[in-house]
């Protein structure tokens, strides 16, 4: 039996994504396991044992992994090695050519540092996983390794989806047909400038300044914590009399989100991806509303989604979101598949997107490189 030891540092934020993925190459007849590493002696200690009993070794790249590198290389020169980008160098580091402000100068010699690790690590690992296209050359040089995979969903379990949350869902749709509310939600962990949302947030403030014979209900619900450009955000929505139309929620587990999710006809992903440099990606929030039987709406190419009829490919551009579009391409979407809409949407992502679909692929991409 192959052995499977993922190790992370100490982003918390993904321990459920690594414990799905563990839990799907177990059910493939892997002895699977996952190790978060800290930057303490007997963390170190612990890793080395444990490096010691795997064959195959997926480490997560981040400046954690960087700082112990040379410590635990030793002990991994013997082993098959995946190496895991989550998010391009290249769009990571987009803004530092730009802008000469402190905090981006501070950024600017922690991206050296990565150049630096980046090359004494990627002559070492077997395989390179890439969630998104990578135009960092250093990478590039090694692009013989790279293979892009997708986000998957935690294991669905996780999500306590039921027929009562389904029933509840076609509940939307009706008040949507018959009192014409459309109710969106955006939920991030972090808001960035990639997400886009102050073009939604314009668009709103055009839709209901220009309103004229609609007489749609718009309410957006905000879930994410709360940063520096929430508060910016709240000043341009309280500025334009929207406070009423667009609610904020600090961040919250699945259990509350769930509630949120309920009351949603439509998800808003990312709007301002190229903002980074980044044309393609698959995020981990989009296939969540997905797998909750929404649709949603984006701004670039998403391997597993664009071509599904449930998404709207919006420009790729900083202008603001027309909010009557996505009106009627909702409203095609209930013509079609009336109340049934939510339940095959979930159903797409249960068939598609789990992470034990994605696995299986990677166990393939091993089987060729004889990684396995």
């Amino acid at each position: 039996m192959k052995k499977i030891l993922y190790i992370n540092g100490q982003e918390f934020n993904f321990d459920t994504k690594y414990i799905s993925q563990i839990g799907a190459w177990k059910s493939l007849g892997y002895k699977a396991e996952y190790f978060k590493l800290f930057r303490t002696v007997e963390s170190l200690r612990e890793v080395i044992r444990e490096i010691r009993k795997f064959d195959l070794i997926y480490l997560r790249h981040g400046y954690g992994l960087d700082r112990v590198w040379f410590l635990i290389y030793p002990f991994l020169k013997e082993k098959n090695l995946i190496l895991e980008f989550p998010s391009p160098i290249s769009s990571l580091y987009s803004d530092i050519k730009t802008n000469n402000e402190l905090g981006y100068i501070k950024k600017k010699v922690i991206y050296l540092l990565y150049k630096f690790y980046i090359k004494m690590i990627l002559p070492k690992v077997d395989l390179i996983i890439e969630m998104a296209e990578e135009k960092d050359e250093e990478v590039l040089k090694y692009k013989g390794k790279i293979y892009l995979w997708q986000n998957g969903l935690n294991s669905i379990e996780l999500y306590k989806i039921n027929e009562n949350y389904l029933h509840y869902q076609s509940q939307t749709i009706k008040k949507f047909v018959e009192k014409k509310e459309f109710h969106l939600v955006f939920i991030a962990n972090k808001l960035y400038l990639h997400h886009g949302l102050d073009r939604l947030i314009h668009g709103l403030i055009n839709f209901y300044q220009n309103k004229n014979d609609s007489n749609y209900l718009i309410k957006l619900h905000i879930v994410c914590s709360k940063t520096v450009l929430i508060e910016k955000f709240k000043k341009v929505i309280l500025k334009n009399n929207l406070d009423k139309e667009i609610i904020f929620s600090d961040h919250m587990p699945i259990e509350k989100l769930q509630e949120v999710y309920k009351t949603a006809n439509f998800c808003i992903g990312c709007l301002g991806l190229h903002r980074v440099d980044m044309q393609e990606a698959t995020p981990l929030k989009t296939r969540e509303a997905t797998l909750m039987g929404l649709p949603s709406c984006i701004s670039y190419h998403d391997y597993d989604l664009s071509k599904s009829d449930f998404i709207i490919n919006l420009p790729k551009d900083d202008s603001p979101i027309d909010i009557n579009l996505l009106i009627k391409f909702y409203s095609k979407l209930i013509t079609k598949y009336g109340e049934d809409l939510n339940q095959i949407i979930h159903e797409f992502a249960v068939h598609n997107l789990t992470w034990q679909k994605k696995v299986e692929l990677l166990e393939d991409e091993c089987k060729k490189r004889e990684l396995l």
